[in-house]
């Protein structure tokens, strides 16, 4: 059962994520998952001894903090204080709620404090990468992470995604930058950004009617429809092609001026920047642009609480290069 909750304290509100099972006398307490908001304020009641400095430290009114420890006591159907003329003290099922509220509370507090303060992994991690994203993403990446984690083993395996995917299944990788993958009920993917295919073409290159088209025409958008499909309903759809199997070959051969080159944005982006390529515009004019993918960071659910890949995850995506 996940859930969660606000800590209140003096001068922020912390939100807590945390998985937890709160059993009393052999009673589960299901309906406590919609009032985990007032167990921060129970557990300072409990450690102060009274409603009314309690309220003071949480800088609410006292009627609110008694109206969180009623609807905590009613949901439980238990009395959680004794209450008299100098304070509270905690009932017998006070006692064991504080004691679960507290560990909720060091857990998550923990859980916070390693996100934001990683510790130095020793860890052997394998990521996978599509070979273009590899190229583009991947090399300031790997010196950041080497410096940043200088324990962390990281090894790099390029292939098609399709290949990727099956390799995480298989738990051969252990983290999979792809594009377009498909869903599986283990794997847990997150988008890094989206992209689109253009035309682009070496900056001296004069283009003609028998200028080529270079492509990997089989590569596939985000509605499965391929490269080669989209290239026959448009105005190059009679040009003479040059197929290749990767799109590094593709970046390759049209930078060296062979012909028009199909390459994703951010393929293309670090070599409009150098001014070595330039975007193809038409007859018209105008821009070509198609093709809509997403590229994705994935892996296996069984890891979704490893640290070490969490770390990876969360800072793939601080240098994930959105050109579109």
């Amino acid at each position: 059962m996940s859930a969660t909750y606000s800590c209140l304290g003096k001068d922020k509100t912390i939100k807590f994520i945390y998985l937890y099972q709160i059993n009393l006398y052999g009673e589960t307490m299901d309906k406590i998952e919609l009032h985990l908001d007032k167990l921060p304020i129970f557990l300072e009641v409990a450690q102060a001894g009274s409603i009314r400095s309690a309220a003071v430290i949480l800088r609410v009114s006292q009627p609110a903090v008694s109206r969180s420890i009623k609807i905590l006591e009613e949901n439980i159907g238990k009395d959680l204080f004794i209450r008299d003329g100098s304070g509270v003290t905690l009932t017998t099922a006070g006692q064991n709620l504080f004691e679960i509220a507290k560990e909720v509370r060091s857990k998550t507090q923990k859980y916070l404090h390693d996100l934001s303060n990683p510790k130095k992994f020793k860890q052997h991690i394998r990521l996978g990468a599509y070979e273009s994203i590899a190229v583009y993403l991947l090399p300031n990446f790997i010196k950041f992470a080497r410096q940043a984690q200088g324990n962390l083993d990281l090894s790099i395996h390029t292939a098609p995604s399709s290949v990727l995917v099956e390799r995480l299944k298989g738990e051969d990788l252990d983290l999979i930058v792809s594009v377009n993958p498909s869903a599986h009920k283990n794997i847990i993917s997150t988008k890094l950004f989206d992209d689109i295919y253009g035309v682009f073409l070496a900056r001296s290159l004069e283009v003609d009617a028998k200028t080529p088209l270079i492509a990997k025409f089989d590569a596939l958008d985000l509605r499965k429809t391929s490269v080669g499909s989209h290239v026959e309903e448009s105005v190059h759809s009679n040009r003479s092609r040059f197929e290749c199997a990767s799109i590094e070959s593709v970046k390759a051969l049209s930078l060296a001026g062979v012909g028009l080159g199909v390459l994703p944005l951010n393929v293309a982006a670090p070599e409009i920047v150098s001014g070595k390529f330039r975007e193809h515009h038409d007859g018209r004019n105008k821009l070509w642009r198609f093709g809509p993918h997403g590229v994705f960071v994935s892996h296996h659910a069984k890891r979704k609480d490893d640290l070490g890949l969490q770390w990876l995850l969360s800072e793939l995506k601080k240098f994930a290069v959105v050109s579109v």
